[in-house]
């Protein structure tokens, strides 16, 4: 009887503890359901003069709006680099952000890098992160009642944006080259949004206002 009372308590603890084990490690390797409030970090790195009245007059996508995001224990954040075939890129004091200006039919790259942000704690409970690169745009709007509202899309008629590499492992102590490049068709219509590079608006990817012009412009 002894016997049998000892395997049974023995089977209950190797049973907690194996559930204890479960919980522990769905709690640190599953997606949070807490929800923190994050504004974007609006990149302001490559303009080199303010944008021209004539440049911000048809180019405004209105207010950039805060968001609601899942708590993230890895980390990132973003500083950009060098950018090629954009008609012009400067700095529009109404937004504080940088305004890239794109002809239609045109592609535009930039290239960034990508960093860990983790405390120490951080870093051990989560070693590294699979990470998928895409961008996503907003565009701010008014109702005729006056409601504000924001539009949300990882795409545009006539507009994307491809990127290399496609995903990536990110550990602690490594960094990533990342070259986002926009492209558009001559169609496209001509019209400004806030686009949001990776890692996403949660979790360190910068905002800019891309300005789609119109390919016969001069």
């Amino acid at each position: 009887m002894k016997t049998l009372n000892l395997v049974i308590i023995t089977g209950v603890i190797v049973v907690v503890g194996t559930v204890t084990m479960i919980i522990i490690n769905t709690f640190f390797h599953s997606s949070p359901v807490g929800l923190e409030e994050y504004e974007v970090d609006k990149s302001m790195e490559n303009s080199s003069h303010t944008c021209t009245q004539e440049q911000t007059e048809n180019s405004d996508p209105g207010p950039m709006s805060g968001f609601l995001c899942p708590i993230i224990f890895f980390h990132t954040y973003t500083k950009m680099g060098n950018n090629s075939g954009f008609e012009d890129v400067c700095f529009d004091k109404r937004y504080e952000a940088d305004n890239y200006l794109l002809r239609a039919g045109e592609n535009g790259s930039i290239t960034y890098t990508i960093y860990p942000d983790l405390s120490l704690s951080d870093a051990i409970k989560f070693p590294h992160t699979n990470m998928t690169n895409y961008a996503s745009f907003s565009h701010y709007m008014t109702s005729n009642g006056g409601r504000e509202t924001w539009t949300y899309t990882n795409t545009l008629p006539g507009v994307g944006v491809h990127y290399e590499p496609k995903y990536e492992m990110l550990w602690p102590w490594s960094s990533t080259l990342v070259t986002a490049t926009i492209y558009t068709n001559s169609d496209a219509k001509a019209d400004s949004h806030w686009l949001v590079l990776a890692p996403g608006v949660c979790n360190g990817g910068q905002a800019f206002i891309l300005t789609v012009e119109n390919s016969s412009k001069k």
